[in-house]
């Protein structure tokens, strides 16, 4: 491989993923909660910092509210960011079942690795996701297994008091920006 096609390949890998420097318009209160999210969650686990340089795109949901009593329901709103634009907004919904109590609000990002993963994502998908959780106030322990290797997600709790212990289908919605 001579010089310039290695350039070229460098510029290109340089060039793909979704940073953790996207600079949101302060105009647009979505963009303005999303970015506040990122930094929010990059400040509490700086780890994941190299998560949003790889990663082709994210799924920022700066609040997603969860009320349960042995059904639970959880509902969210954010935007999809791809090569340092946001592309889309998106929603999530689920419907759980199992031991669970309570009402938590959290913030979330989900990581997809690549374009396919991110297509599933688009295409509104539904997973089947377990749960295992204990949050109280703004101190929370959680896990959420994935069924997508090229998918990961990271949750931060804003508040509330919930034990869960649940299993249950997942959809997710994303619109395109026109």
């Amino acid at each position: 491989m001579n010089f310039r096609c290695l350039s070229l390949l460098i510029v290109l890998l340089l060039s793909v993923g979704a940073r953790a420097d996207w600079v949101p318009d302060a105009s647009d209160s979505r963009q303005v909660a999303a970015r506040e999210t990122m930094d929010l969650l990059i400040a509490e686990r700086p780890d994941l910092k190299s998560y949003f340089d790889r990663a082709y795109a994210v799924a920022v949901f700066p609040g997603l509210v969860k009320a349960a009593s042995f059904w639970g329901v959880t509902y969210g709103r954010g935007i999809v960011i791809a090569d340092d634009k946001w592309i889309g907004t998106c929603s999530q919904s689920s419907l759980d079942l199992g031991p669970q109590a309570g009402a938590h609000w959290y913030r979330q990002v989900i990581f997809f690795r690549d374009e396919a993963s991110l297509n599933d994502f688009r295409n509104s998908r539904i997973e089947l996701i377990g749960r295992a959780s204990v949050a109280v106030a703004t101190v929370g322990i959680s896990a959420t297994p994935s069924f997508l290797p090229d998918v990961a997600i990271a949750t931060l709790t804003r508040g509330g008091l919930i034990f869960e212990v649940a299993a249950g289908p997942t959809r997710f919605n994303f619109k395109k920006l026109d």
